[in-house]
Order: structure tokens, then sequence, then C-alpha cells
């Protein structure tokens, strides 16, 4: 839920890019190929999804490797972003900022 309201605000050329490059990182055949697990990422076991998220990082291919730094950054965003994480990480959450009389 986290991640779909932080796609919501960009720009939607965008979202549709992000939207395509889940839907890669989901397939089975690509998953078969990269990592060796033909199921979905969001089927496979734990184990399998640790190997496709570490064959995306290493990969020799730039799309892979740019894709896999789009998930994790957009994850840390989405976690990092909420207000219940700042405490456990020691942040005091963002500054007040007074309203301009105007």
């Amino acid at each position: 839920g986290k991640v779909d309201a932080l796609l919501a605000e960009v720009h939607p050329d965008m979202g549709s890019d992000f939207r395509r490059l889940l839907r890669l990182f989901e397939s089975g055949l690509l998953g078969a190929v990269v990592a060796g697990s033909p199921r979905p990422f969001t089927r496979a076991s734990a184990a399998d999804q640790d190997a496709r998220l570490e064959a995306w990082r290493r990969s020799r291919f730039d799309l892979l490797r740019s894709g896999y730094q789009a998930i994790k950054r957009l994850a840390h965003a989405s976690y990092y972003s909420s207000p219940e994480i700042y405490a456990l990480v020691g942040y005091p959450g963002p500054p007040l900022v007074p309203a301009v009389a105007g």
C-alpha cells in the first residue's frame, strides 16, 4: 500500500515504467533464465526470491541491475518514510515548518 501511495504521486509515465519493471521482475520465464526458478517471484520460496534479487543485483545487463536498484530504492523510501519507523531508526521526524501568514 505504501509503495502504491508513493507511485500515485509520480508522473504517470514513471508509474507505467515501474509497473512494467514489476511485471518483468514477477515473470517466471525471466526468473528461470536469470535465477533458475520458473515460479513468479511472489510464488517463489524465500530462498528463490533471494536468489532472484541477487541475480538482478549482479547481472551483467544494465536493465536488470538498474531495475534492482529502482526496486530497492522504492522499498527503502516506502519503509523509511513511514512514521512508525522513525523511532526504530532514531529519527525524530521531519521538522515542523511554520505556516506563512499571507
